[in-house]
């Protein structure tokens, strides 16, 4: 259940994820590490293009993080109880990446999962 769900999440958030971050960090990032990701994830990484999903980005983790966020409502802490597991860190690096480089509105539309990260 655990690799099904880190998939999940990694499959469904990380390239928003990058994409939202990359796309907040316009004049912040080398152009050698744009080069050196873009065969990687193959796709355009330049920020200014990026920027312009924005909203898209945001839509998009903010449903996959409230899915995840409804896991937790029966109150438990980590996904499978008491104990961190792959899925709260699979979501938990998404969240720290676009809270520390992604901008305020990050917070602003997932305040739980946020408060994860």
């Amino acid at each position: 259940m655990a690799k099904a769900l880190s998939w999940w999440i990694e499959k469904s958030s990380f390239l928003d994820t990058v994409g939202l971050t990359f796309g907040a960090m316009i004049g912040r990032l080398p152009e050698d590490l744009i080069a050196e990701r873009e065969p990687f994830f193959g796709r355009d990484l330049k920020p200014e293009r990026l920027a312009k999903n924005r909203s898209i980005f945001l839509q998009r983790l903010s449903a996959q993080m409230q899915w995840f966020e409804q896991m937790l409502a029966d109150g438990r802490q980590y996904a499978f109880g008491e104990q961190v597991s792959a899925v709260d860190l699979s979501a938990y690096h998404l969240l720290w990446f676009a809270r520390q480089n992604a901008g305020p509105d990050v917070a602003r539309i997932l305040p739980r999962a946020c408060s994860m990260a």
